[in-house]
């Protein structure tokens, strides 16, 4: 339950039978009322505001002092009830879910309340769809019964601009009805507001863009529901079905249908239910359906859809039930190991519980190893030699080149994804697990879990008395997790076994700062594009690895492109032997220490620094290139750098240069007088200098001819 509050004091001779779910808004709850013979049910929505302790921080952090953070919150209180005093006008009409009662309880310190909103009982059409598929009538139906409540809204002047499946529900009597008006547009006001992922999913496009626009946002949103339905549930420029669908794949399909490109028909739809909804999600607004009540029209013409059959009734009850079909356990899942008892707990229905486990036993699971045989919680006794490993799958798959780079895979966090994560905490105990918990231990007896607190949606926990441990390989751990902001390992993650870090952080877009203090690196050979495309990172502290047994530094910066500062000036390459692409889109460096560095072993120097925009400190004047096969581009538009001492390299074994010093535009001088370029032809050297001041280039004049490859091809494009 929420805050110390009985609900049967809050709605007398109400009491709550289950938890049915939890979201960015709250929790919602089953009540049940018996009166006689008669049982009757609502559905209780707990709402608290501010969600979390961290809103009100941060508010501080930002310089509001206690009052004027009081009069903030407060103030989407109102806006909060005014939403759903809305809901209370429109009570009574069959398409709108029916707004019951409500109480708001202010907290104790005066910041905000708990907002407690009594409603009819209804199955979400989200819990519907997980286990049925709807068929063409059933589509027409929602889409009526949906336009007659916008048909309301429209004649209160209110546009609800959510309509989104989460926001419609199924009544006893097969009624289609929306809900949670303007919950959207309050809740985007607090620091720990939803995320708008589901909303852009079905959001017009003048809304996304942030012009003015009008009612039929409404009719565009439920017209791309409807094809959803229409279209094996998958939005417009999805793959069908069977093929899985990534989040690079729903990132193209939200800009193609921003950027106006025609919409394909639905698969699933007749011609006329084709027309309708492609019609209803026209880019432009004017091409739509002008009211709710055309579009009506044209759904009820299409034929008889009085008939139809979602449920069976129930007697006093008034709710649809769906049917409790629990996934089929994957293989390896530790549903399928022998003696699993998944963890009950008290206040957490099992119901719960078991889709919690689908949730996140691979989440978590898939990587982490914890400790068993107790240790206290200090950290002298955290990573003890007996800590166990309990899987070893890291979920990532795809191409290790650099054409394709790597594909997310949904093993890891299956159902929960990825990109919904916030933040990391690791714990070197349990203790504080609450709200949505799952047993990941090895001998499955609660010594290791992984929770999701209800008042912090997206922080994922980690923790297990003694610490965590990780298997041998971490490749790919955070990759993926676009939407992290942070990570706190808190000397409770042992990497100590780790022989593999590859794609560690890869395309963590919105990670600003890493602070890599007690992760051991002693035994890890490999770093392959461990940070490549985190573009909003600027800091990585605590970067004094142990780097004497790394190999490979492949990409391990690669778009970086924030990044302004990075100590690599003590780290052992001695046994390095690929380094290319190392800084590639590393726009915003501007110095990099690698005077320290042994690159005696070194093969591939291509593209190293490429893009290194404005890089002004960087001496290679000790680097030791008599392996070095490859420099194809390795300084290519380094435009601020000055000095590019290169007369010391030993190229005998290179083989392509091209493009190597392309639009070195302020080197004063690049002396290749003293390079090896008998392994080298003209294709070799092509644009090697090309926007470089040739009175800066000393010493290509002496290179043999390269046939039909004359100087001036070095310098341009040779026209």
């Amino acid at each position: 339950m929420d805050g110390s509050h009985n609900y049967s004091e809050i709605f007398e001779s109400w009491e709550v039978s289950k938890l049915l779910g939890s979201g960015g808004f709250g929790k919602v709850y089953e009540l049940r009322r018996v009166e006689g013979n008669n049982v009757f049910k609502s559905a209780l929505k707990v709402i608290t505001i501010p969600q979390n302790k961290n809103e009100i921080a941060e508010k501080k952090s930002e310089g509001h002092d206690e009052e004027s953070i009081k009069q903030y919150y407060n103030s989407i209180v109102k806006m909060f009830l005014n939403e759903y005093r809305i809901m209370a006008d429109l009570r009574g009409n069959s398409n709108i879910v029916s707004y019951e009662d409500h109480k708001v309880i202010p907290h104790d310190d005066g910041i905000g309340c708990d907002i407690y909103i009594r409603m009819e009982l209804l199955t979400p059409l989200v819990d519907y769809l997980a286990y049925n598929k709807m068929t063409e009538e059933q589509i027409i139906k929602l889409g009526t019964d949906i336009c007659r409540a916008l048909e309301l809204c429209e004649k209160r002047k209110i546009i609800h601009r959510d309509i989104k499946p989460g926001n419609i529900f199924l009544s006893k009597n097969n009624d289609f009805k929306i809900g949670d008006f303007g919950i959207a547009r309050t809740m985007e006001m607090t620091s720990g507001g939803m995320s708008k992922k589901g909303t852009y999913k079905y959001m017009a496009p003048e809304v996304y863009k942030g012009q003015n626009y009008g009612r039929t946002v409404d009719i565009y949103s439920l017209g791309l529901v409807m094809y959803f339905l229409a279209n094996g549930k998958r939005t417009p420029f999805l793959p069908p079905e069977p093929a899985r669908v990534s989040y690079i794949d729903e990132e193209k399909a939200l800009l193609m249908r921003m950027q106006g490109k025609l919409l394909p028909p639905p698969r699933n739809a007749s011609r006329e239910l084709s027309r309708i909804i492609l019609k209803a999600c026209a880019y432009e607004a004017g091409d739509r359906y002008s009211s709710a009540a055309e579009m009506r029209r044209d759904l009820e013409n299409i034929g008889n859809h009085n008939n139809y059959n979602f449920s069976e009734e129930t007697g006093t009850e008034t709710v649809i039930d769906v049917p409790p079909i629990e996934p089929d356990p994957k293989p390896d899942s530790p549903q399928k190991k022998k003696n699993y008892v998944p963890r009950q707990k008290p206040k957490i229905d099992k119901k719960i519980i078991a889709l919690i486990a689908v949730l996140l036993v691979i989440a978590a699971g898939a990587f982490f190893a914890f400790g068993r045989t107790g240790g206290s919680d200090s950290k002298s006794s955290i990573f003890s030699s007996d800590i166990p490993v309990i899987m070893y799958d890291t979920g990532v798959k795809g191409t290790w080149g650099d054409n394709n780079g790597m594909e997310k895979e949904e093993l890891i966090f299956d159902s929960f994804e990825r990109d919904s994560i916030v933040k990391i905490v690791f714990e070197d105990s349990n203790r504080g697990a609450e709200g949505k918990i799952v047993d990941i231990s090895e001998e499955q007896n609660e010594e290791a879990l992984a929770w999701i607190d209800s008042d912090e949606p997206g922080v994922l926990y980690i923790g297990g008395k003694g610490g965590v441990k990780a298997n041998s390989s971490c490749n790919g751990l955070f990759a993926y997790c676009e939407n992290l902001r942070s990570i706190d390992f808190n000397n409770a993650f042992d990497t100590s076994d780790v022989t593999e870090m590859r794609y560690l952080f890869y395309h963590d877009k919105n990670l600003r700062s890493v602070d890599m203090e007690g992760i051991d690196t002693s035994n890890v050979t490999i770093t392959d594009r461990m940070f490549a495309f985190c573009d909003s990172l600027e800091t990585i502290e605590n970067m004094d690895f142990n780097t004497s047994n790394i190999e490979d530094m492949v990409g391990m910066f690669k778009d970086c492109k924030s990044l302004e500062s990075v100590d690599t000036s003590n780290w052992d390459t001695s046994n390095v032997r690929e380094m290319w692409r190392m800084f590639e889109n590393c726009s915003s460096l501007e110095v990099i220490d690698t005077s320290g560095w042994n690159t005696g072993s070194v093969r591939g120097m291509h593209y190293m620094f490429y893009n290194c925009y404005s890089l002004t400190d960087l001496d290679v004047s000790g680097f030791d290139t008599s392996q070095a096969t490859n420099m194809t581009a390795m300084f290519s538009h380094c435009e601020s750098l000055a000095d590019i001492d290169v007369s010391g390299f030993d190229t005998s074994n290179v083989a392509d240069m091209k493009y190597m010093f392309v639009s070195c535009v302020s080197a004063k001088l690049i002396d290749v007088s003293e390079f090896d370029t008998s392994l080298l032809d003209g294709k070799d050297v092509y644009h090697i200098f090309y926007d470089c001041n040739p009175e800066v280039v000393k010493g290509y004049e002496n290179w043999k001819e390269y046939d039909s490859y004359d100087s001036n091809r070095m310098f341009d494009l040779g026209e």
